[in-house]
């Protein structure tokens, strides 16, 4: 899959008031987080984050650990991880926990 479907996914799985609520979470954030960003570049960093969350319910689904998540990031090939509002892995999975529980729900459900 692609960023682009990952993102479908989290829309399909929040619907889409949360999922722009959470779209609009990420992005203040970032846009405190990186400041000489510009919105496309912010854009972009949000979904990234967005992402994120799904890969790590994709992961925690597979029975993979923290540290194992972290090494698995990068296989996905969907951007930077300097990118994400919380780089330590338990930080991000404790910010989004919610997300993600929903996420994982949903991703059991459909293997």
């Amino acid at each position: 899959m692609n960023t682009e479907q990952y993102l479908k996914k989290l829309k399909n799985i929040l619907g889409e008031e949360e999922y722009n609520i959470l779209f609009d979470k990420i992005f203040d954030e970032a846009k405190k987080k990186f400041k000489n960003s510009n919105d496309k570049q912010l854009k972009n960093i949000v979904e990234v984050n967005l992402a994120t969350i799904m890969i790590y319910a994709i992961e925690i689904t597979k029975g993979h650990k923290k540290s194992e998540i972290k090494e698995n990031f990068y296989s996905y090939n969907i951007g930077p991880r300097t990118v994400l509002v919380e780089k330590c892995t338990g930080r991000f999975l404790n910010k989004f926990n919610e997300y993600i529980d929903k996420a994982i729900v949903y991703t059991k459900e459909n293997l």
